[in-house]
This record gives C-alpha cells, sequence and structure tokens, in this order.
C-alpha cells in the first residue's frame, strides 16, 4: 500500500510510470538529433523504452532478493527471493538480447539503489508488502507496454512478467495471512 506520502513501506518513493516516461523521452531525443534515414521507428522507440523501464526495474527487485536472503529467517521467505532473484536475472539477459538486437547495445539507465529495510522482527512483513507494492510497477510497465503494441518477442516478455509478478504478489499475500494472522 502506498501512504499519503507517495512512498512504499520500504521508503522509497514509488512512482509507477517514470521509468518507461523517462526512457521514452530519452529516446524521443535521440531521435530528434537523427535524420530521417537513421531514425528508428516508433516501434523500436516503444520497445526500447518498455527494456529502459522495466531492466532497472527487475534490478532493484534483485536487489531486494539479495537483502531478504540476507536479512530474512523464514525458509519461505528466502525461497521466494532466490526464485525472485533467479526468474528476473533470466528476464533481464532475454530483454538485454532483445535490445542488443534494435539498438547494437544492451546498456540501459542503471537501477536506483533502494533505501535499505531495517533487519529485526519486522523485516519479513515490511519486505513482503513491499515487493508487492513493487511488483505492480513491472505489472503497470508490462501492461502499458502491450497496450502500446510493442511486437514478439517483447509483448511475449510482457505478458510472462504480469502473470509471474501476479502470482508472486498472491504468493506473498497469502505468506503474510499465514505469517501474520491474528489467531
Amino acid at each position: 500500500m502506498l501512504s499519503r506520502s507517495g512512498k512504499d513501506p520500504g521508503g522509497a518513493l514509488v512512482c509507477r510510470r517514470w521509468p518507461l516516461a523517462l526512457a521514452a523521452g530519452i529516446m524521443l531525443a535521440a531521435v530528434s538529433a537523427c535524420d530521417e534515414s537513421t531514425a528508428p521507428d516508433a516501434t523500436t522507440v516503444e520497445q526500447v523504452a518498455y527494456i529502459d523501464g522495466i531492466v532497472p526495474h527487475h534490478q532493484i527487485a534483485i536487489m531486494r532478493a539479495d537483502e531478504a536472503l540476507a536479512k530474512a529467517s523464514r525458509p519461505g521467505m528466502k525461497t521466494l527471493a532466490q526464485r525472485v532473484k533467479s526468474d528476473q536475472t533470466a528476464e533481464i539477459a532475454e530483454l538485454k538480447a532483445t535490445r542488443i538486437r534494435l539498438t547494437g547495445s544492451d546498456e540501459t539507465p542503471p537501477a536506483m539503489m533502494p533505501q535499505p529495510i531495517p533487519a529485526g522482527p519486522e523485516f519479513e512483513r515490511m519486505w513482503a508488502t513491499m515487493m508487492i507494492v513493487h511488483h505492480q510497477g513491472a505489472i503497470d510497465m508490462s501492461r502499458l507496454a502491450l497496450g502500446a503494441g510493442v511486437p514478439f518477442p517483447l509483448d511475449t516478455l510482457a505478458r510472462h512478467a504480469i502473470q509471474a509478478q501476479e502470482r508472486e504478489q498472491q504468493e506473498l499475500r497469502d505468506s503474510l495471512m499465514v505469517w501474520y494472522a491474528a489467531p
């Protein structure tokens, strides 16, 4: 849940569409510097914008997973964190390979370092709650990309991201209910 201050429970400022908007702005600036013969088409711009938004987002999820692997005490939390890390790493590799085919470069904007969640008895609750919100950002970016008509293979990757993130959100919600439900 977002607080009124616009921050997620982990303290990081949340704006779900800024990575895609930033990437699109960067690409549009680059396009304006090209002449017609070298300018990428709109589909390429949309694809690169999606990649440049979702890769740093996934990199943050990996940082968060590493944090859970180091601080969580529940085996189920560590298992989920390891799966998040593995899945996001594989998706990043696919996205960067697609970016190379589109632009000749796999470089994406850097991920912002998330504010650490303090270790302690509330770590797992805070981490799970924050990851539900974080996953919603990837779902929103992927739906936005699908709405913009990104072609294969990104449409497949976006659909997969939505399904995987929604599945993990539900797993996190279920875990929170089991771990913290009142007797």
